[in-house]
Formats: C-alpha cells, sequence, structure tokens
C-alpha cells in the first residue's frame, strides 16, 4: 500500500471510529431511556387482552435492549481493534476486510467470504 493510501485510509478509520462512538453514545441513551419508561409503567388493570398486550410491549422492548446492548458490546470490541491496528484483519483469514464493509458494519470481524462459510457452518451446526 502506498505511504498517501495509508494516510487516507488512517484518517477514514478515525471518521469510522468517530462514528462508532457517537453510536455507542446513541444506542446507551436508547436504553437507559427504555429502561426509565419500563420502570414507570403501572401494571395493566384491564382484561387479560389489556395483560397480554402490556406484556407483549414489555418483551419487544426488552429484545430492544438486548439488540442495542450486543451491538455496543460488537462496537466496543471495534474500538479496541482499532486502537490494537488489527480493525481491517479478517479474523479467520487475516485477509484486508473492505473498506465499505467496516464503514456499513464497523462491528464486522470477517471478510465476505470468510462470514459466509462461518454462517454456513452456523446453519449445518445448528441444524
Amino acid at each position: 500500500m502506498k505511504s498517501n493510501d495509508k494516510n487516507n485510509m488512517e484518517l477514514n478509520i478515525q471518521e469510522v471510529k468517530s462514528q462508532i462512538e457517537s453510536t455507542i453514545l446513541e444506542l446507551e441513551e436508547m436504553n437507559n431511556e427504555t429502561r426509565f419508561n419500563l420502570s414507570r409503567v403501572e401494571k395493566a388493570v384491564g382484561d387479560d387482552a389489556d395483560k397480554a398486550e402490556e406484556d407483549r410491549d414489555f418483551r419487544e422492548k426488552m429484545r430492544s435492549i438486548n439488540q442495542n446492548s450486543l451491538k455496543v458490546k460488537g462496537l466496543r470490541k471495534a474500538l479496541v481493534r482499532i486502537q490494537n491496528d488489527t480493525f481491517q484483519d479478517c479474523q479467520d483469514c487475516l485477509d484486508e476486510i473492505p473498506a465499505q464493509r467496516l464503514i456499513d458494519r464497523p462491528d464486522a470481524t470477517r471478510c465476505v467470504e470468510c462470514e459466509s462459510i462461518f454462517e454456513i457452518k452456523e446453519k449445518r451446526r445448528l441444524g
């Protein structure tokens, strides 16, 4: 890689890092707001349909919190990889993960080919 290309890539990585940090803050704020709102909800006094709807809403909000928490965990790992200068390295083949993939999915740890192989193996394993 040319020196100028390397410098441009570092600049892009810094932009991605900034975006990751911003996304983490946004997701954590969403989770905090959802938790706060859940703590203020009073139990439904209505019929079984009202209680079922409340329960469904609660499960949906908890699922959202869990998904956001998993995303934050992956993004924090991406920040560590940036710090360790391994952000662009595929964890399986060690080839460089394409920049556009990392822009789109900064928590990606595999190149597209290795991710496809991993997903096929996971489907077979889980049956």
